[in-house]
């Protein structure tokens, strides 16, 4: 394991400064925002429902959809709803 593999599972939350936490809040909850945006949107739907076509093991959430899929799939769209909606696109 590398030093940074070791801190992040080292890490004790009560040791992180406050505005960290906070910061880190903020960007969880803004990327979820981003990514229930990206579910109303016409390519979101899109790929939301190509992905329910693929079937596959339930294993992993998608944002906004629903349903579950394999976590590779669910990472994809997951990861697409974010982009279509984030600036990056």
């Amino acid at each position: 394991m590398c030093s940074s593999d070791l801190w992040i599972v080292e890490a004790d939350l009560a040791e992180v400064p406050a505005v960290g936490v906070e910061r880190v809040r903020d960007r969880v909850l803004d990327s979820l925002g981003v990514m229930f945006a990206g579910m109303a949107v016409s390519t979101g739907r899109i790929l939301a429902d190509w992905v329910r076509t693929q079937g596959g093991t339930p294993e992993a959430t998608v944002v906004a959809s629903g349903f579950k899929t394999t976590a590779t799939f669910a990472t994809l769209l997951n990861a697409a709803l974010w982009w279509l909606n984030s600036g990056s696109a």
